[in-house]
Protein backbone atom coordinates (compact mmCIF):
# COMPACT_ATOMS: atom_id res chain seq x y z
CA UNK A 1 0.00 0.00 0.00
CA UNK A 2 1.43 3.06 -0.80
CA UNK A 3 1.21 6.65 0.42
CA UNK A 4 0.87 9.71 -1.36
CA UNK A 5 1.05 13.53 -0.42
CA UNK A 6 -1.30 16.07 -1.96
CA UNK A 7 0.13 18.89 -3.40
CA UNK A 8 -1.31 21.95 -1.90
CA UNK A 9 -2.04 20.09 1.57
CA UNK A 10 -1.49 18.34 4.37
CA UNK A 11 -3.40 14.95 3.71
CA UNK A 12 -2.42 11.97 3.03
CA UNK A 13 -3.81 9.84 0.84
CA UNK A 14 -3.63 5.86 0.26
CA UNK A 15 -3.58 4.11 -2.41
CA UNK A 16 -4.91 0.53 -2.22
CA UNK A 17 -5.44 -2.50 -4.07
CA UNK A 18 -7.90 -3.81 -1.44
CA UNK A 19 -11.73 -3.00 -1.94
CA UNK A 20 -12.20 0.63 -2.12
CA UNK A 21 -15.42 2.71 -1.20
CA UNK A 22 -16.13 5.74 -3.39
CA UNK A 23 -18.99 8.30 -2.03
CA UNK A 24 -21.01 10.17 -5.08
CA UNK A 25 -21.19 13.43 -4.14
CA UNK A 26 -21.23 17.41 -5.49
CA UNK A 27 -20.76 20.65 -3.61
CA UNK A 28 -23.37 21.88 -1.63
CA UNK A 29 -24.04 24.89 -3.33
CA UNK A 30 -27.26 26.86 -2.54
CA UNK A 31 -29.79 26.11 -5.95
CA UNK A 32 -27.77 23.11 -7.28
CA UNK A 33 -28.61 20.49 -4.43
CA UNK A 34 -31.42 18.90 -3.11
CA UNK A 35 -34.02 21.19 -6.02
CA UNK A 36 -36.74 19.29 -5.21
CA UNK A 37 -36.56 19.67 -1.40
CA UNK A 38 -35.58 23.07 -1.78
CA UNK A 39 -38.93 24.04 -3.36
CA UNK A 40 -40.40 23.79 0.39
CA UNK A 41 -37.73 24.38 2.63
CA UNK A 42 -35.38 27.22 0.55
CA UNK A 43 -31.94 26.52 -1.55
CA UNK A 44 -30.10 27.60 1.83
CA UNK A 45 -31.88 25.30 4.23
CA UNK A 46 -31.77 22.30 1.72
CA UNK A 47 -28.29 22.32 0.88
CA UNK A 48 -26.75 22.85 4.63
CA UNK A 49 -29.03 19.65 5.15
CA UNK A 50 -27.08 18.31 2.16
CA UNK A 51 -23.86 19.31 3.57
CA UNK A 52 -24.58 17.92 6.54
CA UNK A 53 -24.79 14.47 5.14
CA UNK A 54 -22.10 14.79 3.85
CA UNK A 55 -20.40 15.72 7.14
CA UNK A 56 -21.70 12.74 8.74
CA UNK A 57 -20.91 10.22 5.78
CA UNK A 58 -16.99 11.39 6.07
CA UNK A 59 -17.28 10.82 9.92
CA UNK A 60 -18.33 7.47 10.01
CA UNK A 61 -15.75 6.62 7.64
CA UNK A 62 -13.02 8.38 9.49
CA UNK A 63 -14.53 6.49 12.65
CA UNK A 64 -14.56 3.25 10.99
CA UNK A 65 -11.19 3.38 9.14
CA UNK A 66 -12.68 2.71 5.68
CA UNK A 67 -10.69 2.76 2.75
CA UNK A 68 -12.92 5.19 0.89
CA UNK A 69 -12.69 8.06 -1.31
CA UNK A 70 -14.99 11.05 -3.14
CA UNK A 71 -16.22 10.29 -6.30
CA UNK A 72 -16.91 13.50 -7.60
CA UNK A 73 -17.50 16.45 -10.83
CA UNK A 74 -14.52 18.40 -11.72
CA UNK A 75 -15.84 21.52 -9.76
CA UNK A 76 -13.23 24.11 -8.37
CA UNK A 77 -12.58 25.70 -5.13
CA UNK A 78 -14.91 22.51 -3.28
CA UNK A 79 -12.79 20.71 -0.51
CA UNK A 80 -15.32 18.29 0.62
CA UNK A 81 -14.49 16.67 4.05
CA UNK A 82 -11.11 14.34 4.94
CA UNK A 83 -12.01 10.59 4.93
CA UNK A 84 -9.06 9.59 7.42
CA UNK A 85 -6.20 7.99 7.37
CA UNK A 86 -7.30 5.38 4.26
CA UNK A 87 -8.65 8.09 2.34
CA UNK A 88 -7.76 7.41 -1.63
CA UNK A 89 -7.16 9.52 -4.68
CA UNK A 90 -10.77 11.64 -5.69
CA UNK A 91 -11.89 9.68 -8.86
CA UNK A 92 -13.79 12.24 -11.06
CA UNK A 93 -16.88 11.62 -12.70
CA UNK A 94 -16.87 11.51 -16.16
CA UNK A 95 -19.43 10.81 -18.76
CA UNK A 96 -22.34 12.03 -20.10
CA UNK A 97 -24.97 10.08 -17.90
CA UNK A 98 -24.98 9.03 -14.48
CA UNK A 99 -25.24 5.28 -14.89
CA UNK A 100 -22.23 6.11 -17.46
CA UNK A 101 -20.48 7.76 -15.06
CA UNK A 102 -20.98 4.68 -12.68
CA UNK A 103 -19.58 2.18 -15.78
CA UNK A 104 -16.19 4.04 -16.27
CA UNK A 105 -15.42 4.47 -12.06
CA UNK A 106 -15.99 0.78 -11.80
CA UNK A 107 -13.98 0.47 -15.23
CA UNK A 108 -11.16 2.30 -14.37
CA UNK A 109 -10.76 1.39 -10.38
CA UNK A 110 -10.75 -1.95 -11.58
CA UNK A 111 -7.95 -1.48 -13.79
CA UNK A 112 -5.66 0.33 -11.57
CA UNK A 113 -6.14 -2.54 -9.25
CA UNK A 114 -9.26 -2.36 -7.18
CA UNK A 115 -10.03 -6.05 -5.69
CA UNK A 116 -14.08 -4.65 -5.24
CA UNK A 117 -15.59 -1.47 -5.87
CA UNK A 118 -18.37 0.28 -4.00
CA UNK A 119 -20.22 3.44 -5.24
CA UNK A 120 -22.14 4.85 -2.48
CA UNK A 121 -24.89 7.77 -2.72
CA UNK A 122 -24.55 10.48 -0.68
CA UNK A 123 -28.47 11.22 0.31
CA UNK A 124 -29.07 8.34 2.38
CA UNK A 125 -26.72 9.05 5.24
CA UNK A 126 -29.05 6.94 7.69
CA UNK A 127 -27.64 3.55 6.22
CA UNK A 128 -24.49 4.19 4.68
CA UNK A 129 -22.16 3.86 7.49
CA UNK A 130 -23.91 0.23 8.27
CA UNK A 131 -23.78 -0.59 4.75
CA UNK A 132 -20.54 0.29 3.62
CA UNK A 133 -19.17 -2.28 6.19
CA UNK A 134 -21.84 -4.25 5.28
CA UNK A 135 -21.04 -4.22 1.52
CA UNK A 136 -17.60 -4.98 2.35
CA UNK A 137 -18.01 -7.66 4.11
CA UNK A 138 -20.27 -9.14 0.96
CA UNK A 139 -18.16 -8.62 -1.62
CA UNK A 140 -15.93 -11.31 -0.05
CA UNK A 141 -18.24 -13.58 -1.99
CA UNK A 142 -20.35 -11.51 -3.72
CA UNK A 143 -20.18 -10.68 -7.35
CA UNK A 144 -22.80 -7.70 -6.96
CA UNK A 145 -24.28 -5.58 -4.07
CA UNK A 146 -26.79 -3.80 -3.68
CA UNK A 147 -28.76 -1.32 -1.67
CA UNK A 148 -32.06 -0.76 -2.59
CA UNK A 149 -33.92 2.76 -2.21
CA UNK A 150 -38.16 2.87 -1.92
CA UNK A 151 -38.16 4.67 -4.64
CA UNK A 152 -36.72 2.22 -6.60
CA UNK A 153 -33.17 3.55 -7.22
CA UNK A 154 -30.02 2.39 -4.75
CA UNK A 155 -27.79 4.26 -2.17
CA UNK A 156 -25.07 1.60 -2.97
CA UNK A 157 -24.07 -0.58 -5.66
CA UNK A 158 -20.52 -3.00 -5.03
CA UNK A 159 -18.97 -4.89 -7.87
CA UNK A 160 -16.59 -7.67 -6.79
CA UNK A 161 -15.34 -7.52 -10.94
CA UNK A 162 -15.86 -4.80 -13.87
CA UNK A 163 -19.06 -6.57 -14.33
CA UNK A 164 -21.59 -4.89 -17.00
CA UNK A 165 -24.51 -4.49 -14.58
CA UNK A 166 -24.79 -0.46 -15.13
CA UNK A 167 -23.85 1.05 -17.88
CA UNK A 168 -27.28 2.24 -19.91
CA UNK A 169 -29.39 1.70 -17.37
CA UNK A 170 -32.17 4.22 -16.68
CA UNK A 171 -31.21 5.53 -13.32
CA UNK A 172 -33.89 7.96 -13.23
CA UNK A 173 -36.86 5.69 -12.96
CA UNK A 174 -38.43 3.47 -10.90
CA UNK A 175 -36.81 0.38 -12.43
CA UNK A 176 -33.16 1.19 -11.85
CA UNK A 177 -32.21 -1.16 -8.99
CA UNK A 178 -34.69 -3.57 -10.90
CA UNK A 179 -32.57 -3.48 -14.30
CA UNK A 180 -30.04 -3.63 -12.44
CA UNK A 181 -31.10 -6.67 -10.44
CA UNK A 182 -31.77 -8.19 -13.73
CA UNK A 183 -28.70 -8.28 -15.61
CA UNK A 184 -26.82 -9.35 -12.90
CA UNK A 185 -28.80 -12.40 -12.86
CA UNK A 186 -28.95 -12.41 -16.56
CA UNK A 187 -25.10 -12.79 -16.22
CA UNK A 188 -25.25 -15.12 -13.92
CA UNK A 189 -23.81 -13.28 -10.78
CA UNK A 190 -24.00 -13.85 -7.29
CA UNK A 191 -26.19 -10.95 -5.74
CA UNK A 192 -26.55 -9.65 -2.21
CA UNK A 193 -29.12 -6.99 -1.03
CA UNK A 194 -28.82 -4.62 2.11
CA UNK A 195 -31.20 -3.47 3.87
CA UNK A 196 -34.17 -1.23 2.19
CA UNK A 197 -34.18 2.22 3.28
CA UNK A 198 -35.06 5.70 1.86
CA UNK A 199 -33.58 8.76 0.12
CA UNK A 200 -34.06 12.52 1.16
CA UNK A 201 -35.44 14.39 -2.33
CA UNK A 202 -38.62 15.61 -1.01
CA UNK A 203 -40.03 17.30 2.19
CA UNK A 204 -42.22 14.18 3.45
CA UNK A 205 -38.91 12.23 3.70
CA UNK A 206 -37.77 14.44 6.68
CA UNK A 207 -40.00 13.56 9.17
CA UNK A 208 -38.77 9.84 8.49
CA UNK A 209 -34.97 11.15 8.58
CA UNK A 210 -35.68 13.04 11.54
CA UNK A 211 -36.94 10.03 13.58
CA UNK A 212 -33.98 8.12 12.75
CA UNK A 213 -31.45 10.44 13.57
CA UNK A 214 -33.04 10.86 16.59
CA UNK A 215 -31.89 7.24 17.25
CA UNK A 216 -28.21 6.90 15.45
CA UNK A 217 -25.45 8.86 16.76
CA UNK A 218 -23.22 8.84 13.93
CA UNK A 219 -26.03 11.50 12.63
CA UNK A 220 -24.90 14.79 14.66
CA UNK A 221 -24.70 16.83 11.74
CA UNK A 222 -27.62 15.64 10.45
CA UNK A 223 -29.25 16.16 13.70
CA UNK A 224 -28.23 19.76 14.32
CA UNK A 225 -28.92 20.53 10.42
CA UNK A 226 -32.64 19.14 10.77
CA UNK A 227 -33.26 21.52 14.18
CA UNK A 228 -31.69 24.62 12.17
CA UNK A 229 -34.64 23.73 9.11
CA UNK A 230 -37.23 23.62 11.77
CA UNK A 231 -36.53 26.68 13.70
CA UNK A 232 -35.68 28.42 10.26
CA UNK A 233 -38.56 27.35 8.39
CA UNK A 234 -41.07 26.05 10.60
CA UNK A 235 -41.76 23.22 8.21
CA UNK A 236 -44.83 21.85 8.68
CA UNK A 237 -43.11 17.90 8.61
CA UNK A 238 -41.15 19.06 11.41
CA UNK A 239 -42.99 21.29 13.17
CA UNK A 240 -44.73 18.52 15.32
CA UNK A 241 -41.27 16.92 16.77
Amino acid sequence: MALQELGAGRQRVVVVTSPVLYIAAKPPVAGSVKTRLARAIGDDAASALYAAFLDDIAAEVRGAGLPAGWFLPRTPAWQPPALGSRQVATHWQKGDTWSERQANLFRDTFREGAAATVIVASDSPQLVGPGMRAALAALADADVVLGPVLDGGYYLLGLGGDHDVVRGVELSTRRASADIVERARRLNLDLQFLPETFDVDEVADLERLAAVAAVLPHLRATRAALAAVSADTQAPVLSSR
